[in-house]
């Protein structure tokens, strides 16, 4: 029996996942345990019956497989809220130091420096729970270009073609998935199962960036959040696959939360220092 009080100060996920499990959720055990399948078929077979031996053998297989079963998804689950934490803690910090920039120079170099961990740490979630490790993210944020908003691209994670740098276009408010989103009164989640399939779609924008194979499935949540006490969409999350068809329904709560997280953080963020930002 554990002990009334414990501090963890930090816990490894290729550790936690056995507990209430022991000894049979580790790879010995596992091990083990076709050992002793086999072994009971054999007996089985020699001084039972062979039926009783086939038996045995697909019980024996169906345990096994449960167990590498159950360790694949509590490590998924495991890797996943490790990588939630690690969004919020380092947020937590650069936020801080975003806030107490000295200078526009410092406030630019700390800000860039967000958008680009924010996505990459966002990506990290999703790799964990999608058990993808192309599974990428983007985030555009509005501007004000001659009276009209467009959202462009402030921050790619890895693992993205590099001429997206260059051939990246920013989305008008009314045009491609920005307006799309508009007639869901920017609420809710756009899943694309497969953007080679939107070609002639009018909600989709598309460009030179299309055909890099990099990004086939995606998920598209606004980021919505206050200003002069009006709610508006401040920005677009992107998550994106190289697989069609990869991201689901069941994926969109967290995409959601972590827009809901910039939607509150961004306003402050980018009135620092007059909330320009060159995308």
């Amino acid at each position: 029996m554990g002990q009334p009080l414990q501090h963890f100060k930090t816990v490894d996920p290729a550790d936690e996942w056995k507990r209430g499990f022991g000894w049979f959720f580790r790879i010995q055990g596992i091990v083990v345990s076709i050992i002793a399948d086999v072994g009971a078929a054999v007996a089985t077979f020699i001084f039972v019956h062979p039926s009783v031996s086939i038996v045995a053998i697909v019980a024996g297989a169906f345990f096994v497989a449960w167990l590498f079963t159950v360790r694949h998804f509590r490590l998924q689950r495991f890797y996943s809220d490790q990588s939630l934490h690690a969004f919020f803690h380092h947020s937590r910090d650069e936020i801080a130091r975003i806030l107490t920039s000295d200078g526009d120079d410092k406030y630019r170099e700390r800000l860039d420096s967000f958008h680009v961990n924010t996505a990459q740490r966002i990506a990290g979630f999703f790799r964990n729970r999608v058990q993808g490790k192309t599974t990428c993210c983007a985030i555009r944020l509005a501007e004000r270009v001659n009276e009209q908003n467009q959202y462009s691209t402030v921050a790619r994670s890895d693992r993205m073609h590099e001429s997206r740098k260059e051939n990246s276009q920013p989305i008008p408010a009314d045009k491609g998935i920005a307006h799309a989103l508009l007639q869901y009164e920017n609420q809710g989640v756009i899943i694309i199962d497969d953007i080679q399939k939107m070609v002639d779609d009018p909600r989709w924008c598309g460009g030179k960036s299309d055909t890099l194979g990099d990004v086939r499935s995606l998920m598209i949540s606004p980021i919505n959040g206050w200003e002069n006490d009006a709610k508006v969409m401040l920005g677009i999350l992107f998550v994106s696959s190289d697989v069609p068809a990869a991201l689901h329904a069941g994926h969109t709560l967290a995409i959601k939360a972590f827009s809901d997280f910039l939607g509150t953080v961004y306003p402050d963020l980018l009135e620092v220092h007059g909330g320009e930002f060159n995308g």
